[in-house]
């Protein structure tokens, strides 16, 4: 489940949040929210909040300073921002069922996380599509 910029159209109502201090963006829906919070052990934490736009509401977390990915054997390669990335697909049937997915600029590691039903593949399609407008900016 590579996230696949070429075919990745975005809604013309979504958002986009940039980061000066981090030096990023991304594009995410324009019924969420990003939330900034400081879980322990990350230099920062990102939430852009219901993605699904209803209930259930699903979440996307953004790490910056999280661990490589490297200790998940069942792993894809893909690429986000130009960077060499690691996806990993914990499936219905893990608790919670979860996509993950890693990568660094060679100084700092970063991983985006979304925690789901395993099934609804309009939210899966939403996180694709809000890590390929995901890049690092100036």
């Amino acid at each position: 489940m590579a996230c696949d910029t070429s075919t990745s159209v975005i809604p013309s109502d979504w958002q986009t949040y940039t980061n000066s201090q981090y030096k990023f963006s991304f594009q995410y829906p324009a019924n969420s929210v990003v939330l900034n919070n400081n879980y322990t052990g990350y230099s920062a934490t990102f939430i852009i909040d219901n993605i699904s736009g209803s209930n259930p509401n699903y979440d996307v977390t953004f790490y910056i300073g999280s661990k490589d990915g490297s200790d998940y054997d069942d792993s894809t390669k893909t690429s986000i921002a130009g960077f060499e990335a690691i996806r990993v697909s914990l499936p219905t049937g893990h608790n919670p069922p979860q996509e993950l997915v890693f990568f660094s600029d060679g100084k700092t590691n970063y991983e985006f996380q979304l925690v789901w039903d395993g099934k609804d593949q309009t939210v899966l399609n939403k996180f694709n599509q809000i890590l390929s407008t995901f890049k690092f900016t100036k």
